[in-house]
């Protein structure tokens, strides 16, 4: 199973004020079914370490606009910031969850290599 920005993106959102509601009842709920599962999980987060990285990004063309959210180096590093604290949050309390952080801002052959060797692929 692969998710991406699913109730992981939900509960950031949230904490970050952009959603008039609280999410995280529902997704401590959600790890806490999946974390039962009998099989390996991962959860991995993309991150640069170089955060003067994400004004270069920014100006691609083709980003996906969302309402809720701006591109903005500001918004994106909090995302960030939160991405990373949830990484440790599940790490500490899922033991059974591989968390892995990769750090992105290098040469995307080195990233690759990284995501393979982490989750034996």
């Amino acid at each position: 199973m692969l998710f991406d920005r699913t109730f992981f993106t939900e509960e950031v959102y949230c904490r970050l004020g952009k959603k008039e509601y609280s999410f995280t009842d529902v997704y401590n709920e959600l790890l806490d079914r999946f974390s039962k599962f009998d099989f390996e999980l991962f959860y991995i987060t993309l991150y640069v370490e170089n955060e003067a990285i994400f004004e270069e990004r920014l100006k691609r063309d083709g980003k996906a606009v969302f309402a809720t959210s701006q591109f903005s180096i500001a918004n994106s590093v909090n995302q960030q910031k939160e991405y990373l604290k949830l990484s440790r949050e599940i790490k500490e309390k899922y033991p059974n969850i591989h968390v892995i952080n990769i750090r992105t801002d290098r040469d995307l052959s080195e990233v690759q290599k990284e995501i393979r060797e982490k989750i034996g692929y």
